[in-house]
This record gives structure tokens, sequence and C-alpha cells, in this order.
């Protein structure tokens, strides 16, 4: 199996994604700075909502038909989030920036706090769950720490490079960066080894957020707003949107043919067919 490169040029730090907070108190139950997305088995949209400066922000739940389930937002135990992910069993796991923490969530959205997951994290940018359930941090934008179900360290990997986006599925795993975006066998993670690949191909910008389809396709969105759809195996990319701010958070829901694109700086999140036409915006 392959590993793959793909190459792009100019350089801008997320970093700045995770101080930038302009929107008043009451984001908890709107729209603030939304970064990463997730979606459960039902369509149901799950947003990691940042906040502005006098909130810490939380998770809200819109359902298939855009339309906020405000008795479901998540608040508890969510402190600045980046990133949110749904395993097997609906349960919610949230990157939380500012206390260094991946809470975890029942799937009515009660805390569990003995599943809460601290070790070796520092300020996570993004989380997601592979198909066993395992846990990806994207930590502190300069690594990926790799947890068992149940919380347990499993190790990290070291690219040598600040990561901006992560994404896994089936037998891929795919890192986004200041210079380049690569995908790689899942098997080949925590190998420690940098992530450089033996296929390249042109890029425009920085990658910012990837998401996976249900045919094993994946989404990449660059910091100059463009949004491509990438076959692992043949890797050919088509672009499929251009929007004109770099996506904080994308996901795809194959069944209903939506995808989703987080607007940190406008506090929306617009929404896409899977080919590009736009549906609406939420906000």
């Amino acid at each position: 199996m392959k590993r793959s490169t793909f190459l792009h040029t100019t350089t801008l730090t997320v970093l700045a994604f995770l101080t930038l907070s302009v929107c008043p108190a009451w984001a908890a139950s709107f729209l603030a700075q939304p970064m990463g997305l997730a979606l459960d088995a039902s369509g149901n949209l799950y947003v990691a909502n940042y906040g502005g400066n006098n909130s810490n922000g939380s998770i809200l739940v819109y359902n298939s038909k855009f339309i906020l389930q405000s008795k479901k937002t998540i608040t508890n135990g969510v402190d600045k989030p980046t990133g949110v992910a749904i395993d097997s069993q609906g349960s919610i796991y949230v990157a939380n920036s500012l206390s260094s923490l991946i809470t975890r969530y029942s799937a009515k959205g009660v805390w569990l706090p003995g599943a809460t997951i601290s070790a070796s994290i520092a300020s996570p940018a993004n989380v997601v769950v592979d198909s066993f359930d395992d846990v990806w941090v994207n930590n502190g934008l300069q690594y990926v720490t790799f947890y068992s179900p149940f919380g347990a360290y499993l190790g990290s990997s070291t690219p040598g490079g600040t990561i901006d986006s992560i994404a896994t599925s089936g037998e891929w795993y795919v890192v986004g960066g200041d210079t380049s975006w690569t995908q790689l066998p899942a098997s080949e993670v925590l190998t420690n080894t940098g992530i450089a690949g033996s296929d390249t191909m042109p890029s425009h910008n920085q990658a910012v957020a990837a998401a996976f389809d249900s045919t094993g396709n994946y989404y990449m969105a660059q910091e100059t707003g463009e949004v491509d759809i990438i076959n692992p195996y043949a890797l050919t990319r088509i672009a499929v949107v251009s929007v004109t701010y770099p996506p904080t958070g994308i996901v795809v829901d194959s069944k209903r043919g939506h995808l989703f694109l987080s607007n940190r700086y406008n506090n929306t999140i617009d929404v896409y067919t899977t080919k590009g036409v736009y549906i609406t915006t939420i906000q």
C-alpha cells in the first residue's frame, strides 16, 4: 500500500485559530467560532463551538434538516473545544484546547468524567475515532497521539511539522500540514519516521481540514478555500467547492449527499451537496 504526499506552498499557523476570540458570552447556545464537525449514525451534526471571550464554548447539535437541537447542547466539561468525534456506539469525544483534555460523553450527551483522556495531551486541535473506536488526537498541532477505546495511551507519531488536520477511515490515515498533506496506511501511523511519502501531487495551499466519505474517498480543505475530493488508491483529485474562507471543520454525510464546512470567521456552517452545489448556510 502506498504512502502519498500532496505538496502545497503557503504556510499559515492554525495557532491563530486557537487564540482568536470575537464572540459574545451567549455563544454556548449559538454558533460562535465553529471548529471541528462530526456526524452520528442518525445524521445529526455535532459542532465544536469554540465560543467567544466570555464563553468556554459548547458542543451544538443540529438534526439532519439543519435545525438546532438546543436541548442537546453540551457544556459540562467543555473548555474551548476545537474538535468533536463520534464512535460506533454513539459516544461523543471532545478535544478541549484550554484544559488539554479529551472529554467523553454518552450518546445522550452525559459527561463521563471517568473516561476523560489526559495522558500526553497538550492543547489538542482535533480528535477523530477510527473503525476500531481507537481515538486519535491532533496534539498541539505538532504530532498525533493514539489511544485505545478505554483511553489507554498507545503511542504517538512525530511527523516533523505543523499538523493542521487529521482524518482516518478504513485502511487510510490522512495528515494535513504547512507544506503538504499525506495519506498513509493506518498501520504506519506510529512509525515515528516522518510523513514524507513517495508519491506527490501539487496543491494550492495549507491543508486545514479533512474528512472521509462512506466510499473511502476523502475531502481535503485548503487555506485558500478550495476543497478537493481524493481517491486514495488512484491518487486522483477533483476540486468540488471553492469558498472565500479557510474551513475550520469538514464532514461528509454520504447517505444524504451533504458536505458541511465550518467558517469560524463568520460564525456559520455552509452546506453543499457532495458534488459541490450550495444548499444552505447554518447560522
